[in-house]
C-alpha cells in the first residue's frame, strides 16, 4: 500500500458476529455489518505520509458476539 490508495478489507465471520474491529499499532478501526456474518470497510491512506512511518504491520482482527464470545486473527500489511 501506499499514500494516496484506498484500502478495502473484507471479512467473513459466524452469522452470530456482532462486531468486528482491526487494530494497528494506536489505532482501532471498526468494519461495519453487511450482512450475516459479513463485514467491510474500505479507507484512503492520507496523502504525504512521512518515511518514517512506512513499513511493516501486523493487522489484528478481533471479532465478537453479542455474548462476548471473542475470536481473533491477524494479517500482515506492508506499507511503503
Amino acid at each position: 500500500m501506499h499514500s494516496g490508495e484506498v484500502v478495502s478489507w473484507t471479512v467473513r465471520t459466524t452469522p452470530d458476529v456482532s462486531s468486528v474491529t482491526a487494530h494497528v499499532t494506536a489505532y482501532t478501526i471498526p468494519l461495519r455489518r453487511v450482512g450475516a456474518g459479513r463485514f467491510a470497510v474500505s479507507f484512503r491512506i492520507p496523502a504525504g505520509v512521512p518515511p518514517l512511518f512506512h513499513g511493516r504491520y501486523t493487522v489484528q482482527v478481533v471479532a465478537q458476539t453479542a455474548a462476548g464470545l471473542t475470536a481473533n486473527g491477524s494479517f500482515v500489511m506492508d506499507f511503503q
